[in-house]
């Protein structure tokens, strides 16, 4: 019963912890991006009026594909998956 009570309260600690810490964290970046110019720039989701950010990269360095996505948008969740798909189009 001590083993199943230690586990119990584990669970609840764990849970707790979690919420504390997406609490912390706060809403998610979400990220749009589109070329503007002949320049990959990025949009925060639902706000394409003002750019987040402008990168140096130049439309007509990216593959045929790449540069489909671009016109229509490519939608991120994360800033992390931001930073990996610029890191990727940028090499």
């Amino acid at each position: 019963m001590n083993i199943f009570r230690t586990v119990m309260i584990l669970v609840l600690l764990f849970g707790v912890l979690l919420i504390t810490v997406s609490a912390i964290a706060g809403p998610k970046d979400s990220f749009t991006l589109k070329t503007i110019d002949s320049y990959v720039t990025v949009f925060r989701q639902g706000d394409t009026s003002s750019p987040y950010m402008t990168t140096q990269i130049n439309e007509r360095s990216l593959p045929e594909t790449d540069r489909l996505l671009l016109s229509i948008g490519i939608n991120v969740d994360s800033e992390y998956e931001l930073w990996s798909i610029l890191e990727d189009l940028g090499s």
